[in-house]
């Protein structure tokens, strides 16, 4: 994918950057803003994530993730669970055939993926306000953290 669009891209001063959530190759405060479409959810370790996410943004840049959520309730979170792990691949194997097993592993994602709440509580720790829209009984969210100002001394 990052191959195809930079091929798009190749005139317009662009540069493609591959690495981890967790190790940034970019200098702190280098984004007004960071988006995370239907990635966040495959980081290695969360809590690193959104520590680097709010370094390399500048003061109140803001972050935005859109994504899958798990639900607090325990119910809830166990009927999106059995969605992802058997409804989801049985779909699209029927639509994409042998290309749809390339969707199985989203269940596994799903499963050390943090509670909407534990993400709060994350992105509390690292950005000064949080918002947060939560869609489809908890299986989706969208949410905006707001980095603060730096405290001058």
């Amino acid at each position: 994918m990052l191959y195809r669009a930079f091929k798009r891209l190749r005139n317009k001063r662009t540069y493609p950057v591959l690495s981890l959530f967790e190790y940034s190759p970019f200098k702190n405060g280098s984004f007004d803003a960071v988006v995370c479409g239907f990635s966040f959810r495959d980081a290695i370790d969360f809590e690193r994530t959104v520590s680097e996410l709010s370094r390399i943004l500048k003061e109140k840049g803001k972050l935005i993730i859109v994504d899958l959520g798990k639900p607090d309730n325990i119910f809830l979170r166990t009927v999106i669970g059995l969605y992802w792990r058997f409804l989801v691949p049985i779909i699209i194997r029927l639509c994409f055939g042998k290309l749809g097993r390339l969707y199985s592993g989203i269940y596994m994602t799903y499963c050390r993926y943090p509670t909407n709440r534990e993400i709060k509580r994350i992105l509390l720790r690292f950005f000064d306000r949080t918002y947060m829209k939560i869609r489809v009984a908890g299986g989706a969210l969208i949410a905006i953290a707001f980095k603060p100002k730096s405290l001058k001394a």
